[in-house]
């Protein structure tokens, strides 16, 4: 209490001690869980599964966008804002998604020319400047505008934290969020303000995080909030718990889970929960393996359909057994992806990153030549 106390004295949110490392070695392990969410849901489309598993990949993308929001509230929110801050945080994003994002749409695109309408990411020419220009829609591609634009909407989030407006304004930012709810389902889903809740959930969570000492609590109800978060995932994917709204308060209409608030807090306490390092985290998430699915998960969201379909059509007449099928199928994406990460994200991250930050750095000379010949003629 004494930290939020000294922050309603007029002390910067910075001034507040940070209880969490900068780094939870769990939360990248649920990204691989996540990455992998997405995958399985597409088991049946690419001819995997009789069988569809119900949400998985909607879950995948809640994960996601959760801990998206978590990330950047917990690495950024309680920095000072200023130009060079803001500039920062926007080359590390940029140069995180830009890069391969451009390259599957343009790859698609060419492959799209070649193969025909039997490509698995099949686009036209308006399909592909529409998704160059974050406008496009199909496939595992229509997540990314989202992500996207909600860095431009979490650098406001940051400067009115940084300015201590939030109680100068609470009335208008209490009415502007509710209102927001209410009308979230007139926005088209690939606009921020569809899963905005979802982002600010992961925020959220980031502010518990600062101001609660996570240490004390009780790591055997942490571990069965994990537990209880896996295991009603399972019960959905396996038909055990209707997402009937009709039959249980907790389901939603189809199509629409990405608009319930219930389900974002649900998937924010799920997420909350992993930042607390208990066994069942370290053995299940923070883990070797995981944690390598984790840093490819990107190039795993984005490669997998192409890939698996590339492996099936080799592999097609070969009667081998679908239990074996699968595992080459997921060994060849991870291998995929482990490539794409090593070889073309990490370099043009760092090679974008420091272009945006060079150019920024002769921003800065401009701008300090300018006010000096100003000075000079006064």
């Amino acid at each position: 209490m004494e930290s939020v106390r000294s922050y309603h004295r007029g002390e910067s949110l910075a001034d507040v001690p940070l209880h969490k490392p900068a780094h939870i070695p769990a939360l990248d392990g649920l990204r691989g869980a996540a990455a992998l969410l997405v995958v399985i849901s597409h088991f049946q489309t690419l001819g995997l599964s009789e069988g569809y598993v119900p949400q998985s990949g909607t879950f995948g993308v809640m994960i996601f966008f959760v801990l998206s929001g978590f990330l950047m509230g917990h690495l950024y929110l309680f920095r000072p804002f200023d130009m060079a801050a803001v500039t920062h945080f926007m080359a590390s994003r940029i140069a995180r998604v830009i890069p391969l994002f451009y390259a599957v749409i343009l790859a698609s695109y060419i492959a799209s020319q070649i193969v025909g309408p039997d490509f698995v990411y099949y686009l036209t020419t308006f399909d592909m400047v529409k998704h160059l220009l974050f406008l496009g829609s199909k496939f595992v591609f229509w997540s990314i505008p989202p992500e996207v634009e909600f860095y431009v909407v979490f650098v406001g989030l940051w400067y009115v934290v940084a300015r201590r407006l939030v109680l100068r304004y609470l009335p208008l930012f209490g009415f502007g969020l509710a209102a927001m709810f209410v009308l979230q389902p007139l926005f088209p889903g690939i606009t921020v303000f569809n899963s905005l809740p979802i982002f600010l959930v992961g925020v959220g969570a980031a502010v518990l995080c600062r101001y609660v000492q996570f240490d004390r609590i009780d790591k055997r109800s942490a571990t069965i909030v994990q537990c209880l978060g896996i295991a009603l995932m399972l019960s959905i994917f396996a038909g055990i718990v209707s997402t009937d709204p009709s039959k249980t308060g907790f389901g939603w209409e189809r199509g629409r889970v990405y608009e319930n608030l219930p389900m974002a807090l649900l998937f924010g306490a799920f997420v909350l929960s992993f930042t607390i390092d208990t066994t069942f985290a370290r053995i299940f998430f923070a883990n070797r393996v995981m944690r390598l699915l984790g840093a490819y998960s990107f190039s795993i969201y984005l490669l997998h359909e192409p890939v698996a379909d590339t492996v099936r059509n080799v592999l097609a007449g070969s009667d081998m057994p679908i239990v074996l099928e699968i595992f080459l199928i997921l060994s060849a994406i991870v291998v995929a992806a482990s490539l794409s990460f090593r070889l073309y994200e990490m370099p043009m991250q760092a090679a974008v990153k420091r272009a945006i930050l060079r150019l920024d750095r002769v921003r800065g000379r401009h701008a300090e030549a300018w006010r000096a010949s100003r000075a000079v003629t006064r």
